[in-house]
């Protein structure tokens, strides 16, 4: 993790009212979703609230309205930041609570439950292993919460060669040519939680310049284009290098999706 900075980090928590018969919560009631850190060694069972206070710090404060149950965005990365400087084996551990639920609402927390049915499964498949699964696909809760935290890199990457990137690059050269992709311009932003956008890039520019070809092979075949004796070959600017990117939307029923898309962002072009 060295030469790792956090950017951010947010904690998602989904709320949502029990099927109880009969109860139509006050639309101005307002709840508070409290989240603490437990520190480093203390263990996750307190006895009074002065023990609990000893144990822990409190890492964010978060209004809700009932009307806008749901998926919540907690910013908690002051506490991540923390965690990480600490440079220790511990775990980053968080305790949720909310003011105003009763037993009425739901937090989807992780509980035993889950545990429970992946042991169950576990025991199925040692008695008939020829239907075996992998377990953590079988016991997957959507609802869980999501701990969501951006990396910056201390140390800016060098390009092998400043003339991939379209700043200062010599005039109608091809070069890569920065592109930002805003979600929310797309109005994609009520489904895709993360990221908001993105740098997808394009190419752009010439290829008449040697110092381009990626093979020998382009330079002889561009001499004989230059003399007429090949006709209909034209070489075009173009990516030569992706990079993938990953992707966090809602899904199916609300679902929270990681999904992880190859050749999304354009890093070098050519003129292959």
């Amino acid at each position: 993790m060295h030469g790792i900075r956090i950017y951010n980090a947010t904690l998602w928590i989904r709320l949502e009212l029990k099927a109880t018969a009969n109860f139509m919560p006050a639309t101005n009631k307002s709840l508070i979703l409290w989240v603490f850190r437990l520190i480093s060694g203390s263990k996750n069972v307190f006895n009074d609230e002065e023990e609990f206070s000893k144990h822990t710090a409190m890492v964010a404060k978060h209004s809700i309205s009932v009307e806008k149950l749901g998926w919540q965005e907690i910013d908690v990365t002051n506490a991540v930041r923390a965690w990480h400087s600490e440079k220790t084996n511990d775990s980053l551990r968080l305790f949720v609570d909310c003011s105003g639920c009763g037993n009425k609402i739901t937090i989807h927390l992780f509980n035993e439950n889950q545990n429970k049915a992946k042991e169950s499964l576990l025991k199925a498949q040692k008695l008939n292993p020829k239907k075996m699964r992998n377990p953590d696909e079988a016991v997957v809760d959507y609802n869980r919460p999501y701990l969501f935290v951006s990396l910056a890199t201390n140390h800016v990457k060098r390009l092998r060669r400043r003339a991939l990137d379209c700043t200062g690059a010599p005039n109608e050269q091809c070069c890569k040519q920065k592109f930002y992709v805003d979600f929310k311009a797309l109005k994609w932003d009520d489904w895709i939680i993360r990221p908001h956008g993105y740098y997808a890039n394009y190419c752009k520019g010439s290829c008449l310049l040697p110092d381009k070809f990626s093979a020998e092979y382009q330079y002889v075949v561009d001499e004989y284009r230059r003399q007429g004796q090949v006709t209909g070959i034209h070489q075009c600017c173009a990516p030569t290098k992706y990079s993938p990117m990953s992707l966090i939307f809602y899904g199916p029923g609300s679902r929270v999706i990681k999904q992880d898309l190859a050749k999304m962002i354009v890093e070098e072009c050519g003129c292959p």
